[in-house]
């Protein structure tokens, strides 16, 4: 079992800590709990959206609506942001590590070059630091709980602005 491994007793046990969030969203190989960001990685490519949180992958839901939302502004963002070189803008594709075992995938983020701890730290597979901005947008699927906790682990990991 991997280091960043969470025993849990029951599915009630792992809903919970997620969040309360639906069984539907959690995959179930490898089991909850032992999950890694190499899994993260590869079952990414096949099944879209997935998050990593605490050794678990659950799938993160999306609707056309929120695709609607995210796409204009990541690029009234970018508009804003490139000419002026002031950093990195990522949409729902930008895996974030949060810490050992834990990796989000913010619908919106940016980071500030000066914030970036190496030139190239943007263009690893898994971004190693916080960004300046995270936006999350809640869809059908997705609890309060969860957000609360997304939230408290952008803050946790030095996002100053969500």
């Amino acid at each position: 079992m991997p280091a960043t491994a969470r025993k849990y007793e029951t599915l009630a046990d792992v809903l919970h800590a997620l969040g309360d969030i639906p069984p539907s969203r959690i995959l179930w190989n490898p089991l909850p709990g032992t999950a890694t960001e190499s899994d993260l990685i590869r079952l990414g490519k096949q099944n879209g959206l997935i998050e990593l949180v605490d050794g678990v992958l659950v799938q993160k839901p999306t609707t056309a609506r929120k695709s609607y939302t995210v796409v204009p502004l990541v690029l009234h963002l970018m508009n804003h942001v490139r000419p002026r070189r002031l950093g990195v803008v990522a949409g729902p594709g930008g895996l974030m590590r949060m810490k050992v075992g834990t990796v989000r995938m913010p619908d919106i983020s940016f980071t500030a070059w000066a914030n970036l701890p190496t030139a190239d730290a943007h263009l690893q597979s898994i971004a190693d630091f916080a960004p300046d901005l995270a936006v999350e947008f809640r869809v059908e699927g997705m609890t309060r709980r969860e957000m609360a906790r997304k939230r408290r682990e952008y803050f946790r990991r030095g996002v100053s602005l969500d």
